[in-house]
């Protein structure tokens, strides 16, 4: 498969990109003997069923029952002396704990407000840890210009230390070759001072936006924080376009997520480059960091 790359924290497995679209099927008639769920208890039923198991398992019907449900616990009475079922709004992950039966509803989702690479339940692909095994460069055939980067992975639908027969499997992430998470100056030059420049591009409409900011603790200038940064537009073999090199670029200085670049006197992109091939080049001076460079354009 083609996806981002993935973390995993605490049985909840992240994306730093969109979601991968992959679906996996809720394994909810299984009950998890010894177990708890210790999170999301939204409603106690306090009531006496004749043995543990069907305790449980009228835990899991009224969980299944009650649309805003997706897991649940059935206590029982030699833990705490109130024998009850505990529903739960949501999925957490699930700890070892004598004389307590857990499960989850067909409900179950993952939290809309993560960027989750896949649903991360129990019992479904991948829902514990994931762990990088190898990285290694896929070539083009003919030229041998590195495509992309491919990061090996073994996965497991359990915790680290229960991994058993049936419950792990492989991935495969692939990314681009061209990316980056942070550009900074070379520290070895006081104050630092860096430069880079794109692939070609071909500008199709619109200003270039830039997300950089001041990095902390004054790492690279051996002081307090202070860095600009100032982009120049050329024909990618070093020869600025007219009014875009660095001598006419207004340096930036501070945090931005979406930092305009601007030249004396101004400049329009839109009128001046639209169509055109270009290669964006940034200058970093002292403690600041690129991030990412955006903008309507293709490459």
């Amino acid at each position: 498969m083609d996806a981002s790359l993935a973390y995993s924290s605490n049985g909840l497995n992240f994306s730093a990109f969109d979601p991968h679209p992959h679906n996996a099927a809720v394994n909810t008639s299984r009950i998890w003997n010894n177990t708890d769920i210790p999170c999301c208890t939204y409603q106690h039923v306090y009531q006496h069923w004749p043995t543990p198991d069907a305790g449980a398992r009228a835990c899991q019907s009224l969980c299944e029952a009650n649309a805003t449900c997706q897991s649940w616990a059935y206590v029982s009475p030699n833990v705490s002396g109130s024998e009850r079922c505990c529903l739960k709004d949501g999925v957490g992950p699930s700890v070892p704990h004598p004389g307590i039966l857990s499960g989850f509803s067909s409900h179950a989702l993952p939290d809309p407000q993560l960027p989750q690479l896949f649903p991360n339940v129990p019992e479904t692909p991948y829902s514990y840890q994931i762990y990088p095994n190898t990285l290694f460069v896929q070539r083009n055939v003919t030229s041998g210009a590195p495509q992309r980067l491919l990061v090996h992975a073994s996965s497991a639908t359990v915790k680290h230390g229960d991994v058993a027969k049936g419950t792990s499997t492989l991935l495969t992430f692939s990314l681009r070759v061209d990316g980056f998470v942070a550009l900074t100056a070379n520290a070895s030059t006081k104050p630092a001072i860096g430069q880079i420049s794109t692939i070609p591009l071909t500008w199709l409409s619109g200003n270039l936006s830039v997300n950089s900011g001041i990095v902390p603790q004054g790492s690279n200038t051996g002081g307090n924080s202070e860095g600009s940064i100032a982009v120049q537009l050329d024909d990618c073999a070093g020869r600025p376009f007219p009014g875009y090199g660095l001598q006419q670029a207004v340096p930036f200085v501070g945090d931005s997520l979406a930092w305009t670049p601007a030249w004396l006197p101004p400049r329009d992109m839109s009128r001046d480059l639209a169509g055109r091939v270009l290669c964006v080049t940034v200058a970093l001076v002292g403690d600041v960091a690129l991030y990412s460079l955006s903008g309507n354009f293709t490459r």
